[in-house]
């Protein structure tokens, strides 16, 4: 056999065995990957209004045996995890304040199913569900799932802030905020008892941050101010009033014109007296 075709026989022969290792070890971990633990939650947020009934899914796949361990943790806010529910050796452990509002979908959750349910939500639920599956010797795979829930609900009553008195010719500014509210409120601001909108000259109006600038006050200006805090599932208002102080611009100047128009009739009235008793003394 000749130099070259021995270097090709030995290169087939190595190729033929790393071929063969792969291929073995490839079948090798699918047969093992068959009972490892596989985790699978939605990749959207779950979202359902306060006050309601919520289900937060969780499925996985494995071979259930005795140290099957089932936790489910939550992080709202601040972000710190907290354990919520436990379930080994075939008993349950809710140690969470969310106890008496908590279950799970399955009982027991060992055919494939750790979904969980949350009565009567709050605003305090929303976050991120963590929901982990253990199941020793099966430490292959993903054997964890996050699951985001928005609790969805109308503004809370918003707070009204600014100065309640002013005078002609400066400026005052007003802001409104709820504390809760998803999505998020917009806000708009209304003089009560007003034949007519606010004038857009006179005013500047943020729905997204609640405020309104209003400018160059006028006594026109001054009354009770609503604010509406709304998103679709409801609003509300809070209210302040303003007091405008001083004298119109244009009142000053038109009773000055009065003023000084009465002077003139006045004066007017005195000269033709004046010249008719100097007529008078003339002719006599």
């Amino acid at each position: 056999m000749s130099l070259n075709r021995f270097d090709d026989y030995l290169g087939g022969k190595c190729i033929s065995w790393l071929v063969g290792w792969l291929v073995g070890w490839l079948v090798g971990w699918l047969v093992d990957c068959g009972v490892c633990v596989e985790v699978t939650v939605p990749r959207n947020p779950v979202m359902q209004q306060k006050g309601s009934n919520v289900e937060i899914p969780c499925h996985y796949k494995t071979s259930v045996g005795k140290n099957f361990v089932l936790e489910w943790r939550f992080a709202g806010n601040p972000p710190i995890s907290l354990q919520i529910l436990y379930f080994a050796n075939n008993m349950l452990y809710k140690p969470s304040r969310q106890a008496d509002r908590l279950s799970l979908l399955h009982k027991p959750p060992t055919l494939g199913d750790a979904s969980i349910q949350l009565n009567n939500i709050r605003a305090s639920d929303a976050g991120t569900y963590i929901c982990e599956v253990n199941n020793p010797p099966d430490f292959d795979g993903t054997g964890t799932g996050l699951v985001n829930l928005v609790v969805l609900m109308p503004p809370s009553t918003p707070v009204c802030k600014g100065s309640t008195s002013a005078h002609v010719g400066s400026d005052v500014t007003f802001s409104c905020s709820s504390s809760e509210g998803v999505p998020t409120p917009i806000y708009s601001w209304t003089l009560l008892d007003s034949k007519q909108p606010l004038p857009t000259s006179n005013m500047v109006q943020n729905q997204e941050k609640g405020t309104l600038v209003l400018t160059n006050l006028t006594l026109q200006l001054s009354g009770t101010y609503s604010c509406t805090a709304t998103n679709e599932f409801g609003h509300h208002s809070c209210q302040i009033s303003l007091h405008v102080t001083g004298e119109d611009l244009l009142v000053h100047q038109g009773t000055l014109f009065v003023n000084l128009s009465e002077d003139l009739i006045t004066v007017r009235i005195f000269l033709t007296l004046a010249l008719f008793l100097c007529l008078t003394r003339c002719v006599l």
